[in-house]
């Protein structure tokens, strides 16, 4: 027979672990996903703009929905990302050459590499834009559910490998019915 003072040692040396990994584990996995979630904002960063350093901000991992805010002086607003709705089957990256002579000229515009056109469609909204302006007559509020890319970049291949990733880790996307 056990005594009650060596099967108090037991149920202790057994219970005390469990309750130290029961308080460890949430914190590894929820570092984790926050590593997870941190990729994926770098990888829709580039599919989107072709460029790791634009802050997204994730709205709801579950649905994928994500969001950019934008502030020019004292005019605001953001641009909210369904990436759930996109159709990864009908993603096309191609190579721009229409106008970039044009918008090279412009602010932010350069001639010594390539520029990329990326097309998503969807269903439903798979973007919505809100702007608000000091001047409430040109507040603006778009939804599109079919869009056009332009960003300059070197690396096709990436652009093409962080869509990839978006619709491999986490998000799924949407098949139209043709």
């Amino acid at each position: 027979m056990v005594s009650a003072y060596a099967h108090n040692r037991v149920v202790k040396a057994i219970a005390l672990p469990t309750i130290l990994i029961s308080l460890i584990f949430p914190l590894a996995a929820s570092s984790e996903l926050a590593a997870s979630d941190a990729k994926l904002l770098k990888a829709l960063s580039f599919a989107r703009f072709g460029s790791d350093g634009v802050p997204i901000e994730v709205v709801d991992i579950s649905q994928c929905v994500f969001r950019r805010v934008l502030s020019v002086g004292e005019n605001a607003g953001e641009e909210v990302y369904y990436v759930n709705n996109i159709d990864p089957s009908r993603i096309s990256i191609s190579q721009w050459k229409e106008n970039a002579l044009a918008y090279s000229l412009g602010p932010g515009w350069r001639l010594d590499g390539q520029y990329w056109k990326v097309e998503i469609h969807g269903e439903g909204k798979i973007m919505e834009t809100h702007w608000r302006h000091k001047d409430p007559k040109l507040n603006r509020d778009s939804v599109v559910s079919d869009e056009e890319l332009i960003f300059y970049t070197n690396d096709r291949l990436r652009i093409k490998r962080s869509w990839k990733y978006i619709f491999s880790h986490g998000c799924i996307g949407h098949k139209i019915s043709k």
